[in-house]
């Protein structure tokens, strides 16, 4: 596989540790609407995520999408 999709701390540094690319959730939203294969409402899908108890920091979510908010 080129990459490996996880969003679990513990599961994502295991990656890292094993020399695997790891990219999350939300790597893959921001390089789907960079290559322009979506568009999307940042504080919705911000908003949604909280919805379905993603959990991810506030200051992580807005530095993963600064320039698109």
């Amino acid at each position: 596989a080129d990459m490996v999709i996880l969003d679990d701390f513990a599961a994502r540094s295991e990656g890292m540790r094993l020399g695997l690319n790891v990219k999350g959730t939300l790597g893959i939203i921001k390089k789907l609407m960079e290559i322009k294969k979506i568009d999307v409402n940042i504080q919705q899908l911000h908003f949604n995520l909280k919805k379905i108890d993603f959990r991810v920091k506030d200051s992580i979510f807005l530095g993963i999408f600064r320039e698109h908010t």
